[in-house]
Order: C-alpha cells, then structure tokens, then sequence
C-alpha cells in the first residue's frame, strides 16, 4: 500500500510539472519566450515564395508565392509592404523567401522575411 502510494504521490508531482512546465518561459538564443507565445508565432500565416522584384520608392517586395490559407489567399504574385525598411536590402530578386504576412492597418505586409538556400 505504501508502495502505491508514492508511485501515486510520484506521478502527480511529474503531472503537475509538465503542466507547469507549458506556461513557463523558456530560453532561445537570449529570449524569454512562454510556450503559448512560441505556438502563436508558430500559427502566423507564413508561405514560402521567390522575390520578383523589390520597390524602395514604394517599400514593396513583389513575391511569387504559395498559398497562405489562413488569410485566405491563393498561390500568386504580387506586392507586400514591409513592416522593416531593412528587408528591402535584406534579400534581392530571384531569391527564395520564407515570409510571414499580417494585415496591418488593412495592407498585407511582411512583417518577417528570412532567405532559404
């Protein structure tokens, strides 16, 4: 019986920190980060794409991209805006993108931008 008990008491303990343990920070390269806030960057509508062409004047990147389901959008070609002026230097035409797109303020811009080999 005291056996079973503390088997009991043991599988409650290692319970209650695996629960703990999904709303604790956690630490990747320097930053704090809960594991809600990882699931939510993770759910961001992102696509993978190729830069057609890239507007200063206007701070566009035109992309060449697959579908982005969550925004309800088709595989297609056309200008985003940048959240960051510095993504305009960051990649050049004819790159491969991976890209994460929000609705800012009724635009859909590209708020990240990281090139694939």
């Amino acid at each position: 019986m005291k056996k079973l008990l503390m088997s009991t008491l043991a599988m409650s303990l290692v319970s209650s920190a695996a629960i703990a343990g999904d709303t604790q920070a956690s630490s990747h390269h320097g930053h704090e980060m809960t594991v809600a806030q990882a699931r939510s960057e993770a759910a961001k509508p992102s696509t993978d794409g190729v830069i057609r062409r890239i507007d200063s004047a206007t701070q566009t990147i035109t992309v060449q991209h697959g579908p982005i389901e969550s925004l309800g959008m088709a595989a297609m070609t056309m200008p985003y805006h940048v959240k960051d002026p510095a993504m305009l230097t960051a990649a050049k035409p004819g790159d491969r993108i991976k890209m994460t797109v929000e609705n800012v303020g009724g635009a859909f811009t590209i708020v990240a931008l990281q090139r694939l080999p």
